[in-house]
């Protein structure tokens, strides 16, 4: 029973990256999700980017807000973003204008 279920959400998976209209990069960088004025973090992975958002993986994503600071691969600034969609260890985010 669970391998349908995972195999129907590859297949929703693959329908939804087939509609984005711009190309994902893949990549594997560290990230830091940052939040409350940078006094609470969580680690993630970015597993793909675009100009306008990525994708994040994590441990979990309870307790991660709607919005927050995303740093890349150790550089000193960070971005602020929006959460599109989440599941238990996957986000998508965009990037929000500054």
């Amino acid at each position: 029973m669970m391998e349908s279920t995972d195999k129907n959400y590859n297949i929703l998976l693959r329908q939804a990256q087939e509609k984005r209209e711009l190309h994902r990069q893949r990549v594997l960088k560290s990230g830091s999700i940052l939040f409350n004025n940078g006094y609470s973090s969580f680690a993630c992975k970015v597993k793909n980017q675009h100009e306008n958002g990525a994708l994040l993986e994590c441990e979990s994503t309870l307790g991660i807000p709607n919005e927050f600071k995303l740093r890349m691969g150790g550089l000193g600034s960070s971005m602020q973003v929006k959460v599109i969609w989440r599941t238990d260890q996957k986000i998508g985010v965009s990037l929000l204008n500054s």
